[in-house]
């Protein structure tokens, strides 16, 4: 069946959207106002955002991996390259940012740059670019392993694989200590495991997709609705045990396909969605910094998540206007 690649304007919203629900989850949505209120956004709706990034990947990036030889190893090597060098850029920004507060603890030493470094390479520079590096480590996989798999072993290796997570993360309190100490070389490096068991499943899950007849809209918003019901249930059901692990559950999974599933048969023809599209992921990496700078100045979460969300979007338009003039100016110095 023929895939697609081309850009959708539902799914360039949508990213830009699942953007600010990263905001939501990292400024406390609510927390100050109803703790109920508070659970159900930062745990429930909040979380379907990183599952929906990975199954774009998927659906949009992984079918391009899948052409010639001499073109799928160029567009691997292109966007790895990308993530690589995005990842090292930010990285390097956030060290910029975090050696001021290195000063006033007494922390900044040779000691604090080594494991900085570690941290990098292990779990993440800063603790929301583990997904930046889970993405580096989760795509060669994919790339290596795509040309063995037919949609259905694709599918069938996606629920192995994300069980698996289910095991290490949300629910390995149900296995018995010694199996449950076993589970724990994971967390040696949570962004290695996320990469296998939770992005890159995610991510054949969006590539099965393509190419697959689309179902009726009203099945994906049916089934949207059942599955983020379900997935209620079971977050309150894991937070009333006690447990904290209340996010990337048995239902995030297929909520994640039926959320993308029902955004991609939205028709929307906006240009400007593609601008939101493209600086859903600066808005991603950015935002951890306008929230340290707001939240000791004593607001409440709603003002700093809108004022965090305004200020990372007219960061993220300003790049994007500033790369476009860029580009441009080049082209026309290279035609003259």
């Amino acid at each position: 069946m023929k895939t697609i690649t081309q850009r959708n304007a539902a799914i360039d919203l949508a990213k830009y959207i699942a953007s600010i629900f990263i905001i939501g989850i990292h400024t406390g949505f609510f927390s100050d106002i109803n703790q109920t209120l508070a659970f159900v956004f930062q745990n429930i709706i909040f979380r379907t955002a990183v599952p929906f990034f990975a199954v774009c990947t998927g659906f949009f990036l992984l079918p391009r991996l899948c052409d010639t030889k001499k073109r799928n190893r160029n567009t691997f090597f292109g966007h790895e390259k990308k993530l690589i060098i995005m990842y090292a850029v930010w990285s390097g920004l956030y060290l910029l940012y975090s050696i001021p507060q290195w000063l006033r603890t007494g922390w900044f030493s040779a000691a604090a740059f080594l494991d900085y470094f570690v941290a990098a390479l292990q779990n993440g520079s800063h603790y929301h670019l583990w997904y930046l590096l889970g993405m580096i480590y989760a795509l060669p996989i994919a790339y290596l392993i795509l040309p063995y798999l037919t949609r259905r072993k694709a599918l069938i290796s996606s629920g192995v694989l994300y069980l698996i997570w289910l095991l290490f993360y949300s629910y390995r309190w149900l296995l018995p200590k010694s199996i449950g100490q076993i589970f724990g070389i994971m967390d040696y490096s949570f962004a290695a495991s996320a990469a296998v068991f939770l992005l890159l499943p995610l991510m054949l899950l969006g590539w099965a997709m393509n190419g697959a007849p689309d179902p009726k809209r009203r099945n994906s918003r049916l089934g949207l609705l059942f599955s983020l019901g379900l997935l209620t249930i079971e977050a309150f059901f894991i937070n009333n045990k006690g447990y904290d692990k209340c996010s990337y559950l048995i239902f995030s999974y297929p909520t994640a396909c039926f959320l993308f599933q029902a955004i991609k048969g939205i028709r929307l023809s906006a240009e400007k969605m593609a601008d939101l599209g493209k600086i859903s992921m600066i808005v991603y990496c950015v935002h951890p910094m306008i929230v340290e700078v707001l939240v000791p100045m004593g607001q409440g979460s709603l003002a700093v998540f809108l004022e965090t969300t305004l200020i990372a979007t007219l960061i993220g338009l300003g790049y994007s206007k500033l790369k476009r003039v860029y580009y441009n100016r080049r082209r026309k110095s290279c035609s003259n």
